[in-house]
């Protein structure tokens, strides 16, 4: 039997990964990963917790990041990832 070793999914800050599992079909093995999105309880959890991280008091939010992120006058250059705490 042959093993195909599959790269895992991107996920996203806001999903749960639970495992991965291992199927057979046409004599081949391969990993099945299991993920699923958090519900709105566990994403509110989670902002909150990284809302409560100690900031300079001019950061801003981001919810995309789910970090505290300097004002964009401090971003280091257009299109790239601001400086994240947490």
């Amino acid at each position: 039997m042959r093993y195909e070793q599959s790269e895992p999914p991107k996920f996203d800050l806001y999903t749960v990964y639970e495992g991965v599992s291992y199927e057979i079909a046409d004599g081949v093995c391969k990993g099945v990963y299991k993920f699923r999105q958090m519900t709105a309880e566990e994403r509110a959890a989670k902002i909150a917790e990284a809302m409560a991280l100690e900031h300079p008091a001019d950061w801003v939010f981001s919810e995309e990041h789910c970090a505290w992120v300097p004002p964009e006058a401090l971003t280091t250059a257009p299109g790239s990832e601001p400086n994240v705490i947490g």
